[in-house]
């Protein structure tokens, strides 16, 4: 046993299936062995702390799907920049805080999805890092059967271990790809294994013959599943287009799977929403997408999100463009809120006002309020992209005529967009905005999903009001400005690049039928 002079951080939560508490339980006396003073911590407020972490050697992360302010997440970056370790396995490091960059430019590497659940695949060392003393004395190649998971990774890390995917009837590439099993990123002392989420030991299998030599690891093209709940009303006579607009870009987007789409009552009753959903669907040539129809005529909607989501923990993310009825609805659901991947929704207003009375609060959040309000308490990993950008991304008449000669999806969207503009300009005569244009709400929200860079994030605690007398809907955002602010509970758009936007939206539509 050595004396107890060196300090440990272990910082654990986040998704339960990650088993937090058990697997860093077993680490502990591994560190205590070697002569390390330990200290727990259930959540990443500690790297706020930067007097504690210049005195930690090193931090121990097992934080699964969580959210981390920007002063945390610096806090640890400057700490392992000045000499702190960093180690971690699995989720628990390299699928942390998935919307914040400055952690992904950290870690180097992101878990991206394990293609066929569980799987018998083969780890092996990298021959000329067999003596790194992360690997030195193990087996050269072994096998497990378990989740083989497709990580994207920054071309500087030290690789010393490599995983190959074969090709397969439900995988998109072709050929073999090979993806770190280890990887060593080259900034300060970090460490991060991703072979099993599953705490308890393996046995060996035999291993499978060798397909030949194994090349360094390659980025893969790993897609995005998502499921959009949507309130769609393309089609109905003087009812906004966004909804459809922001279907067809999920459709378009190499980068995304939309496995369900989801109906709510909204811009039009459920009913409707969703027999023009089929309709749009069709349109685009996409039938074989699955429709359910939702709130408030049935809970079908939740029940199948729910499902969905349970069944495959950590891979589907929420993209909610309607009312958050179904939404949070479906979260209330017990595992739920810890085995999403992620929500982004469009809703909400944080930094300015409608200025409408009748309508105090941004539209989706104003037709129910208590269901925005339970999805913010939930503790979900949270994004919300509100009018404080959506309204800066706009499409003008000559933007409607020009999609009117492309394909059969352009012809429909351009007749329905120079009515919605019609519409806006007789009921909002005095809002110089909507004249000559309609704003790009929902679309916004589907295309940062995959490009989240096309907007400023800014960590934020929201709440909203359910029982005002005159601000119903309406969202309070406190931007963590005071001392001892509330905990963070999610990220919200606060600017927005309209041209890079744009330029993305006119070349993905310009591919549909």
């Amino acid at each position: 046993m050595h004396p107890s002079h060196r300090r440990a951080l272990v910082v654990r939560g986040g998704w339960e299936g990650h088993s937090p508490v058990e697997a860093t339980e077993r680490f502990i006396p591994f560190l205590k062995e070697h002569g390390f003073a330990v200290e727990v911590h259930d959540g990443p407020e500690v790297y706020a702390d930067a007097e504690r972490l210049a005195a930690t050697d090193l931090v121990v992360q097992c934080y699964t799907q969580g959210v981390a302010t920007d002063e945390q997440v610096l806090g640890l970056s400057a700490a392992v920049a000045a000499g702190t370790g960093l180690a971690g396995w699995h989720g628990g490091v390299c699928d942390s805080f998935r919307g914040s960059p400055d952690y992904l430019h950290l870690t180097g590497g992101q878990w991206a999805a394990h293609p066929g659940g569980f799987v018998p695949h083969e780890v092996e060392v990298l021959p000329d890092r067999a003596d790194h003393p992360l690997v030195a004395g193990l087996s050269p190649r072994w096998s497990l059967d378990t989740e083989q998971y497709w990580v994207l990774t920054d071309e500087l890390n030290d690789v010393l271990a490599t995983t190959t995917f074969e090709p397969g009837e439900d995988t998109p590439w072709r050929g073999d790809r090979h993806l770190p099993g280890r990887l060593d990123p080259p900034l300060g002392e970090r460490s991060g294994v991703r072979l099993d989420h599953r705490p308890q030991a393996r046995r060996p299998r035999p291993p499978r013959r060798a397909g030949g030599d194994r090349a360094r690891p390659a980025v893969g093209e790993p897609v995005t599943r998502i499921v959009l709940d949507t309130d769609l009303a393309m089609g109905a006579p003087g009812s906004d287009i966004d909804d459809g607009f922001a279907l067809a870009l999920a459709l378009a987007e190499p980068g995304l799977q939309v496995e369900l789409v989801t109906t709510v009552g909204g811009n039009s009753d459920v009913a409707t929403s969703t027999r023009l959903t089929r309709e749009l669907l069709g349109t685009l040539g996409h039938e074989e997408v699955r429709v359910v129809e939702g709130a408030p005529a049935s809970s079908a909607a939740a029940e199948e999100i729910a499902r969905r989501v349970l069944a495959a923990p950590g891979e589907l993310t929420l993209v909610a463009i309607g009312p958050l009825s179904n939404v949070a609805a479906a979260l209330a659901h017990p595992g739920v809120a810890g085995a999403v991947r992620e929500v982004v929704a469009m809703g909400g207003v944080f930094l300015e006002q409608t200025n409408v009375a009748a309508m105090p609060g941004e539209y989706n959040f104003w037709c129910d309020p208590d269901a925005a309000q339970a999805v913010m308490e939930s503790g979900v990993p949270l994004r919300l992209v509100g009018l404080d950008v959506t309204r800066r991304v706009r499409l003008t008449r000559a933007d409607a005529r020009a999609l009117a000669e492309r394909g059969r999806f352009g012809r429909v969207a351009a007749t329905h967009t120079e009515a919605w503009i019609d519409y806006q300009e007789r009921v909002k005569p005095r809002e110089e905005l909507e004249q000559g244009s309609c704003a790009l709400h929902d679309p916004l929200a589907v295309a940062v999903v995959e490009h989240p860079d096309l907007v400023t994030w800014r960590d934020a605690h929201v709440a909203v009001e359910t029982a005002g007398r005159f601000t119903r809907g309406v969202a309070v955002a406190d931007l963590l400005m005071w001392a001892d602010p509330p905990a963070p509970n999610c990220r919200i758009a606060t600017e927005v690049d309209a041209d890079a936007f744009l330029a993305l939206f006119h070349d993905r539509l310009a591919a549909l039928p």
